[in-house]
Order: C-alpha cells, then sequence, then structure tokens
C-alpha cells in the first residue's frame, strides 16, 4: 500500500513534492496501489518511485523523470507519458492501452507481456527494452528506435513501424500479420517462427536478417526491401522476391 505521507505530499503539487524529493534524495516514494487516475503530474521528479499496480488512467505524466520506477502490474490507460524518461523502469504486465508515449525514453525498460495496444509510440526510445510477450496490436511506432529490443513473441499485428529502427531486434516467434515496416532499419533482425503474413516490408532494410521458419513469407510486400545476404531464406523465396522489385545491395550495419 502507499506510504500516506508521500502521497500526501504529492497531491500538494509539483513545487512542493520535488522541493520534498531533493530533501529526500535516499527515500524511496512509495505509491503502490493508489488512484492517481487522471492526476497531473507532469514535470514531476518520480525517478526510483514505485508505482506497482498503482492507478494512472488517463493521468497527465508529461515530461516527468520515471527513470528507475516501477509501474509493475499497474494501469495507465490513456495517460500522457510523452517525453518522459522511463530509461530502466519496470513495467512488466503494465496496462499502457492507448497511452500517449511519443518520444518518451524507455531505453532498456522491462515491459514484459505489457499491454500497448493502440499506444503511440512515435519517435520513442526502446533500444535494448525487453517486450517480449507484449500486445503493440494497433501501436504506432514511426521513427522509433528498438535497436537490439526483444520483440520475441510479441503481437504486433496492425501495428506501425514505418522507418523505425529495429536493427539485431529479436522478433522470433512475434505476430506481424498486417504489420508496416515500411522504409524500416531490420538489419540483422531475428524473424525466425515469426508470422509475416500480409506484412508490409517494403523498402526496408533486412540485410543479414533471420527468417528462419517464418510464416507467410510469399504474402508480404517486398518492393524495394534490400534482403542482402539474408538467413535461411526458404527455397525459391529470393527468386520470388526479387521479381517483385526486391534489391540485393551490400551495405553496412546502420549506426
Amino acid at each position: 500500500m502507499a506510504n500516506p505521507k508521500h502521497l500526501t505530499t504529492l497531491l500538494e503539487g509539483r513545487r512542493a513534492w520535488n522541493a520534498w524529493r531533493r530533501e529526500n534524495l535516499h527515500t524511496v516514494p512509495d505509491f503502490s496501489a493508489a488512484d492517481l487516475a487522471g492526476r497531473d503530474l507532469s514535470e514531476f521528479d518520480l525517478w526510483g518511485a514505485n508505482f506497482s499496480k498503482a492507478k494512472l488512467d488517463r493521468a497527465n505524466l508529461w515530461r516527468a523523470d520515471l527513470s528507475g520506477t516501477s509501474f509493475h502490474g499497474a494501469s495507465l490507460r490513456g495517460a500522457d507519458l510523452s517525453g518522459t524518461d522511463l530509461w530502466a523502469s519496470d513495467l512488466r504486465h503494465a496496462d499502457l492501452s492507448e497511452a500517449n508515449l511519443r518520444e518518451a525514453n524507455l531505453l532498456e525498460a522491462r515491459l514484459n507481456e505489457a499491454q500497448l495496444s493502440k499506444a503511440v509510440l512515435d519517435e520513442a526510445n526502446l533500444s535494448g527494452a525487453n517486450l517480449c510477450g507484449a500486445c503493440l496490436i494497433g501501436a504506432k511506432l514511426a521513427g522509433a528506435s528498438l535497436v537490439k529490443a526483444d520483440l520475441s513473441s510479441a503481437n504486433l499485428r496492425d501495428a506501425g513501424l514505418f522507418g523505425a529502427h529495429l536493427v539485431r531486434a529479436n522478433l522470433s516467434g512475434a505476430d506481424l500479420r498486417g504489420a508496416n515496416f515500411f522504409e524500416a532499419k531490420l538489419y540483422g533482425a531475428n524473424f525466425a517462427e515469426a508470422d509475416l503474413r500480409k506484412t508490409d516490408l517494403r523498402g526496408a532494410d533486412l540485410s543479414f536478417a533471420c527468417l528462419r521458419n517464418a510464416k507467410g513469407k510469399r504474402s508480404v510486400k517486398i518492393e524495394w526491401a534490400n534482403l542482402w545476404n539474408i538467413n535461411d531464406p526458404p527455397s525459391g523465396f529470393l527468386e520470388w522476391a526479387k521479381k517483385r522489385g526486391a534489391k540485393f545491395e551490400a551495405t553496412k550495419e546502420p549506426v
């Protein structure tokens, strides 16, 4: 349960809370299971706090410092987390459906089995994040950075990842049906056992990507995609892709 003193100070507003935080740097704020739905917590200094199982639906956390914060099992449906620092935060099993995470820093965050359906993650930094088993149905990730992110067994059906950076990302076993990877950077990405039915890979860089036992490879949109040195392509796939305008150009790993 939440610490009553911490909760009282938080509800006094940004100035009071941030002043208290500067004077209590070694105290871990405890808001576990607190009902903070719809609250304005924008620009609050909340790094390292405990919000596990808290209710933060529609809360305004714009540009708050949430690095290292625990939201394990919390509900953040429709919350505004745009521009927030969530570096190394714990969002396992959290519900972020329809949340706004545009330009948020989620570097190395733990989002295992999190609910992110229809969430907005455009231009967000998810490099090194763990999204194993996460639900991202219809999520928007245009221009997002997912370098070396773990998306194994994640559900990205109908997600928009155009122009996203997924260099060496793990998409093994992921449901990618209808996902849009138009002009995405997929250098060295792992698609083993993934479901690629009706996936849009037009103009994407798939150099050195792994397609071992991926499903639906011949239903993908592959025009202008770069398939240089892809691994484990099925028999006849490269010839089929070439006829549809795929290219095979030597390329270096994107920085």
